[in-house]
């Protein structure tokens, strides 16, 4: 895979890295623009030496006007310390959370919803237009249903019998007390965690709001695992999704963002069933990815029989249970497990031909299944990238010569509010 894109890609000269000494700089003024990915300001350089270049700020909101001091300088960009604001943003403010400047998870937070979706905005468009070329879809962005309170599920770090996160840039433990975009439910067994955290615990802690408490999972450093609470919890997913999860299992951490993204699901597929539904016949669907079938009830909503492939062969459980009590085309439909990201393989052949092929897998992408999806014979595909780089290699690829795809539509989802991270649904139709 390495070799192959080293081929096709642009090759570029690499250049030198620059690393301009304290005291040996001048301080020169900029206006930042919007956010980086990673919660840098961006910035172009509009004199001196570094005309013309991109830079990055830390510590910045859209719309300051600062001085900076260059720290790192190459080709086309360039890093900068902040020297002092000048003018500040109409959208800076301060952190709701007190942890914010030190723990690293909501880099944006410093600012105002605005600039966030802006910013957001900014990057997917850029992104598509470097991996895909002009002629993209405009992205259809899907603003944050709310800015706080909105994480059901929260990974965190233990240390010292003490819950916390890593600070941004370093390995350094913040403990944390109270997470602004943690879920009612979290915070208050945060505030009571010195009762249930083992002391000397050190490891990885899950905790999962739902319907029946907070359902938690321990992961000490030398192995096991220890449950704390109901052994599942259900969540709510919109208005008719409701699934009984379990901590340790992968879960979305925004439930109010994947009632979004089934909302979208539902329309997709029920556009694309129509003309099979009005000879008779019931449409056919394959997922890729499929876990506890959260999508796939999506799918069943839109009269979909789903032939569903998971890697994990503990999601059937769950899978089950989310599909327990549906009638119609949820009953005749199957679930397999196999090895979708090792060897690629859909296995066993799909009933027949599908209609539509669903596709959402984990943040390495689906390359490994590239090859199936060029020659499924489906006439649309829906594709859900967590990881925007991974994405857009798959879809490239699908989208290339010999893909057989056109791009119709991208929609992107604010998964994490105060971050960069953006969820992205990519819906392909087969080129004639």
């Amino acid at each position: 895979m390495g070799r192959h894109f080293e081929r096709r890609g642009k090759q570029r000269r690499p250049s030198a890295r620059n690393d301009v000494p304290d005291g040996d700089a001048e301080p020169f003024e900029v206006r930042i623009l919007r956010w980086a990915h990673g919660g840098e300001g961006f910035a172009i350089a509009g004199e001196g030496p570094l005309e013309g270049r991109v830079i990055f700020v830390q510590g910045t909101v859209p719309g300051d006007v600062v001085e900076v001091i260059a720290c790192e300088v190459k080709a086309r960009w360039a890093r900068a310390k902040l020297v002092k604001i000048i003018e500040t943003s109409v959208d800076r403010r301060e952190a709701p959370c007190r942890h914010q400047a030190e723990c690293g998870a909501c880099p944006w937070m410093v600012g105002t919803l605005a600039p966030q979706e802006t910013s957001r905005g900014h990057i997917l468009a850029g992104e598509l237009g470097k991996r895909l070329g002009a002629g993209t879809p405009k992205p259809e962005m899907r603003p944050t249903p709310r800015e706080f309170g909105y994480r059901q599920r929260l990974r965190m770090k233990a240390s010292g019998g003490r819950l916390g996160f890593t600070a941004r840039g370093s390995h350094t433990f913040v403990p944390v007390s109270r997470c602004e975009v943690a879920d009612p439910a979290i915070n208050a067994a945060l505030a009571d965690s010195a009762r249930w955290v083992p002391e000397g615990l050190s490891g990885r802690v899950t905790l999962l709001a739902g319907g029946d408490g907070v359902a938690i999972a321990i992961e000490p450093e030398g192995g096991g695992l220890v449950k704390l609470g109901p052994e599942s919890t259900s969540v709510r997913f919109g208005d008719g999704l409701v699934q009984a999860l379990r901590p340790e299992a992968f879960a979305q951490a925004n439930r109010e963002v994947v009632a979004q993204i089934l909302a979208d699901v539902r329309e997709i597929a029920g556009e694309t069933g129509r003309e099979t539904r009005e000879t008779g016949s019931t449409p056919f669907a394959v997922e890729l990815f499929a876990g506890s079938g959260t999508l796939t009830s999506a799918l069943w909503d839109a009269g979909f029989e789903v032939e569903a492939y998971e890697v994990a062969p503990e999601a059937r459980e769950p899978f089950e249970r989310t599909r327990a009590g549906r009638e119609g085309p949820a009953a005749q439909g199957a679930w397999h497990s196999c090895d979708l990201l090792g060897a690629g393989l859909v296995t066993p052949t799909p009933a027949r031909r599908p209609d539509l092929v669903l596709v959402d897998p984990p943040r390495t992408g689906a390359w490994p299944v590239v090859p199936w999806l060029r020659m499924c014979g489906a006439r649309r595909l829906v594709y859900l990238a967590c990881d925007l780089a991974a994405g857009l290699r798959d879809i490239a690829e699908l989208c290339g010569a010999r893909g057989g795809w056109h791009l119709a539509r991208v929609i992107a989802y604010d998964m994490f509010t105060h971050s960069g991270h953006q969820e992205v649904l990519f819906v392909l139709d087969r080129r004639p």
